[in-house]
């Protein structure tokens, strides 16, 4: 997150606020993908379930040639 410039706050806006739009399984994990747009920017987070402990993976701003408008689903 640092490397991205991406502030706590806004990470955990988007797991307070943010939407699931992906969920799979990683290892033997559930993995959430939640988009969230903290001050109007499109975030994604990536959440770790790891059996009643969620941990945050990776927070990125999404690719806009990766994905459809509004960042939703994978081209």
């Amino acid at each position: 997150m640092q490397q991205r410039q991406i502030p706590p706050s806004a990470v955990f806006d988007v797991i307070r606020n943010g939407e699931i739009i992906e969920q799979r399984e990683e290892e033997g994990d559930i993995v959430y993908l939640l988009i969230g747009f903290p001050n109007g920017r499109p975030l994604h987070v990536a959440v770790v379930r790891e059996g009643r402990v969620c941990k945050v993976k990776t927070a990125y701003d999404p690719d806009s040639t990766e994905w459809t408008a509004g960042f939703r689903r994978r081209r």
